[in-house]
C-alpha cells in the first residue's frame, strides 16, 4: 500500500522524511570553511598594503604584524556574524507562532573548546608580537630612551623638537636646522624627540614612528 501524502517540512523548510533536523553543524562549518578560504586571501592582498604606509624598515615590520592580525581575526569576525545570520535564517521562529526554546544549559565541550582555542590564540599573538616588536629593534613597543635592542652601525642622529605650534629638526653632523624632517635613503636614522614647552605627540605616520615629545 503506498501513500500520496507529502513529507513533513524540516525547519528549513526543506522537504525531509520524518520531518527530520538537517546536520547544521555540518552545514554551518563548510559555510564558515568556505568563507574563511575565500576572505583571508582577500585579507592579504587588499586590506593588507592599506594598514600602514610603507616608508622604512619598521614600517614594513608594522605592516606585517597588523596583517597577521588581520588574518587571524578574519575566520573569528566570520565565525560570529555568520551564525548569527545562520540563526535568523534556519531558527527563526515561524510567523503567528509563540514558542518557548528549549532550556539550554551549557555545552561543556563547546564552552572548553572555546576557552582553549581564544586562550591559545591571544597567547600566541602576545608572544609573536612581542617577538616582532623587539627584533625590529623595539619600534612601536615604547622602549623609550632605553630601548632593549638597539640597531648596530653607524646612524645619522636627528634632534626633534616639539613647541607650540610647530616641530623642527635638526642634524648636528651638519649643523642644520628645518622645519622639516628630511632623510637619506638606505641610512639607519636615530631620532631624539623632546618638546619646548608641554608633551607633544610625534608621528611620522609612513616611517611607522611614533612618540611622545617630554619637555626636557
Amino acid at each position: 500500500m503506498s501513500s500520496s501524502a507529502e513529507a513533513p517540512l524540516g525547519p528549513d523548510g526543506a522537504g525531509r522524511p520524518g520531518g527530520g533536523e538537517p546536520d547544521h553543524a555540518r552545514r554551518f562549518a563548510l559555510i564558515w570553511g568556505a568563507a574563511t578560504v575565500i576572505a583571508v586571501p582577500l585579507v592579504i592582498i587588499l586590506i593588507g598594503p592599506l594598514l600602514v604606509p610603507n616608508g622604512s624598515e619598521q614600517a614594513e615590520a608594522q605592516r606585517t604584524i597588523m596583517t597577521v592580525l588581520a588574518v587571524v581575526a578574519t575566520p573569528i569576525i566570520l565565525l560570529v556574524m555568520l551564525f548569527l545570520l545562520y540563526s535568523i535564517v534556519f531558527f527563526r521562529q515561524q510567523p503567528g507562532a509563540v514558542l518557548e526554546g528549549p532550556a539550554v544549559h551549557g555545552n561543556t565541550k563547546v564552552q572548553g573548546t572555546w576557552i582553549v582555542v581564544t586562550s591559545l590564540i591571544v597567547l600566541g599573538l602576545a608572544a609573536y608580537g612581542t617577538y616582532e616588536l623587539e627584533v625590529g629593534w623595539g619600534h612601536g613597543s615604547g622602549n623609550g630612551p632605553n630601548p632593549l635592542t638597539v640597531p648596530s652601525g653607524s646612524k645619522l642622529p636627528v634632534q626633534v623638537i616639539a613647541q607650540q605650534w610647530l616641530f623642527t629638526y635638526r642634524y648636528p653632523t651638519y649643523g642644520v636646522e628645518t622645519s622639516e624632517l628630511v632623510l637619506p635613503v638606505d641610512k639607519m636614522v636615530e631620532l631624539n624627540v623632546t618638546s619646548l614647552d608641554v608633551i607633544h605627540s610625534f608621528w611620522a605616520y609612513t616611517l611607522g614612528v611614533k612618540a611622545d615629545a617630554n619637555p626636557g
